[in-house]
């Protein structure tokens, strides 16, 4: 088995089944497709739960499905670990279920991991609209950084995490399966829904030896619904799913104090300055978009999940900017 793809659902039902009929009619032919259900709730347009819909592409298809469910909701981070360990590709290409591929995508991404040995391929993605059953692409948007072109051993690390020539996110690359499981080697279990891709790769990244950035599309992403889309937050749950991304922050120092040496203390600087980001992103999120019954208690949790001095640093920096 070449190809492990991996793909997590979480109330997304009604868009599984363009999401599986994408991987099922790829024009390659050692792949096996794993599926894990996050004790999701959602219903597809037939109001058939996750289980049923996959229960049907089975019988449809003579490719290998793998269909697993979580009695509790483990978050982004934990399913893709599970998916990790599930998986019996020599690569794993992740999905999430509310997106799509385009027909040559895992030929693409294998020939060229095959042709560089790499452990690492990115691939360019495409963001839309469905409009009368066609994906119209958007060319003016652009989710994440690709480096087009050969990286070895830390330059990988440094050209993501450091330069930021190359992002993180996981669902645009083929990654060799034995870097995943050494990466959530590093990981203890943790509920995280937010970033979780950018703690995988960080350990991913220290091991890999080659990276291949590619100019062809692999992945369609539509804009008009989804993880970016920026929605009201009515519940106290939500605000505690958009701060599980300290956590991300908390493991990495972690291993940092754990390993020193590894990391020169520029690099560690530049991690502290991208986890400030990623706290003046919560900040900004809970305080803009939180309804107004919540807000307050919405607030306490950043505190809590982040510490309350790094809150009060983000605050006294928005209200300084603002004053300017």
């Amino acid at each position: 088995m070449m190809i492990s793809v991996c793909i997590p659902v979480y109330n997304t039902e009604k868009y599984l089944k363009r999401c599986l009929e994408s991987v099922v009619s790829q024009d390659f032919d050692s792949f096996e497709i794993i599926i894990v259900s996050d004790n999701s709730q959602g219903r597809d347009q037939n109001n058939w739960p996750c289980s049923k819909i996959v229960k049907k592409f089975k019988k449809q298809t003579k490719i290998p499905i793998k269909y697993l469910e979580n009695s509790t909701n483990l978050g982004t981070l934990e399913v893709s670990r599970t998916l990790t360990y599930e998986a019996k590709g020599d690569y794993i290409f992740f999905l999430d279920s509310d997106d799509f591929l385009p027909p040559h995508a895992l030929k693409t991404v294998y020939n060229a991991a095959k042709k560089n040995d790499a452990d690492i391929v990115h691939g360019k993605i495409s963001c839309g609209k469905i409009i009368d059953g066609q994906f119209i692409i958007d060319e003016k948007q652009k989710l994440s950084a690709l480096y087009k072109g050969i990286l070895k051993n830390h330059d990988i690390f440094t050209k993501t995490f450091i330069t930021n020539e190359d992002s993180a996110i996981m669902c645009t690359k083929l990654i060799r399966t034995e870097l995943l499981l050494k990466a959530f080697e590093q990981i203890p279990f943790t509920f995280c829904t937010m970033s979780y891709d950018y703690l995988i790769f960080f350990f991913v990244a220290l091991n890999a030896q080659t990276f291949v950035g590619i100019d062809d599309c692999i992945y369609c992403y539509e804009t008009s619904d989804g993880i970016t889309s920026v929605k009201t937050i009515k519940t106290v749950e939500e605000c505690k799913k958009i701060c599980t991304v300290s956590s991300v922050f908390v493991i990495i120092k972690t291993w940092i104090d754990e390993n020193p040496g590894v990391l020169t203390q520029k690099e560690i600087e530049t991690l502290k300055e991208a986890s400030l980001r990623h706290l003046y992103s919560n900040y900004t999120h809970l305080e803009y978009h939180c309804a107004p019954g919540i807000k307050e208690e919405a607030m306490n949790l950043l505190e809590e999940y982040w510490g309350k001095s790094l809150v009060n640093l983000v605050k006294n920096s928005l209200n300084q900017t603002k004053k300017e």
